[in-house]
């Protein structure tokens, strides 16, 4: 069984430590922040994880050093630490969504891991967002691909907020190098609303003006299914919507929403869920060989 690490126990890093404990497919040597008060300590101790305060010092003073270690801490702080976390001969599964290096987005790329020491999973919207583009992209040219995202604020942390700029350049970067379309742009809202709001996630596409309007019907349908295999409340809102633009081209509106699976955070924070199923689907796709 693979020996693998939790560093960063905040909102992400407790949702995955649930995963983790529930999955029982990988040994949880330790669990590490540098906040006393981090929520997903008190989770990880339940479960008899050893824990730490040292952060990611703790990885690389252990006696007995994991394989694999999550990183769901700052991007400051990935950016910091990972260098010297592989260097110490730990592979990284970044889930901090900088935009440092290639996404990964489990339904579309996963075989393509490469031996690579540092696995940087795609944003939250990139898990949402870059299955459908991918789908399109396969059959039909995506000149402009779009994606606006509106996430509750109240699960949106500190970390979080000070990378917004990392978050949305990358976002629409894996619109590009992993969905296949030639331009990306990615708009990312904060909303303040209370109640909060289930995350949101809409794609406007630009094709050709002739394409097969059926067959990127069932695609997106396709995509869609594959993504709620490992995030059961990713789902279309409405069914996908083409208009005609005034420069002859079609325009392709994906709504989607994404709700969580509710067992450690609320049921609006989606947003945690793409991110810790992917990484989970990465660590065990490791466990096998890739």
């Amino acid at each position: 069984m693979m020996r693998v690490a939790v560093i960063g126990l905040g909102l992400v890093g407790s949702a995955l430590v649930e995963e983790l404990h529930r999955a029982q497919l990988l040994e949880i040597m330790l669990a590490s922040d540098v906040d006393p008060q981090a929520p997903g300590l008190a989770r990880a101790r339940s479960y008899g994880i050893p824990t730490s305060i040292g952060g990611a010092e703790a990885m690389l003073s252990a006696v007995d050093s994991p394989e694999v270690v999550f990183d769901a801490s700052t991007v400051a702080a990935q950016r910091m630490w990972g260098p010297r976390l592989v260097g110490s001969g730990m592979r990284v599964i970044d889930l901090t969504q900088g935009e440092d290096g290639p996404p990964v987005v489990p339904s579309v790329n996963l075989r393509d891991l490469d031996g690579r020491p540092t696995i940087r999973i795609g944003t939250c919207v990139a898990q949402a967002a870059v299955p459908i583009v991918a789908a399109i992209s396969a059959m039909e040219t995506v000149e402009y691909a779009e994606v606006v995202s509106t996430i509750p604020s109240v699960v949106v942390g500190c970390g979080a907020r000070a990378s917004i700029n990392e978050f949305t350049c990358a976002t629409a970067s894996a619109l590009e190098t992993v969905g296949g379309a030639e331009k990306g742009k990615a708009i990312a809202v904060v909303s303040p609303a209370d109640p909060p709001l289930t995350m949101r996630v809409t794609l406007f596409l630009l094709v050709r003006p002739d394409v097969d309007r059926s067959a990127i019907t069932h695609a997106v349908q396709r995509a869609v299914a594959d993504v709620s295999r490992h995030v059961p409340a990713y789902r279309l809102a409405v069914p996908t919507l083409f208009d005609e633009t005034d420069d002859e081209r079609t325009k392709v509106t994906v709504l989607l929403d994404v709700a969580g699976n509710g067992d450690v955070l609320p049921t609006y924070a989606g947003s945690a869920d793409l991110v810790t199923s992917a990484a989970l689907v990465v660590a065990e796709e490791l466990e096998k060989g890739g």
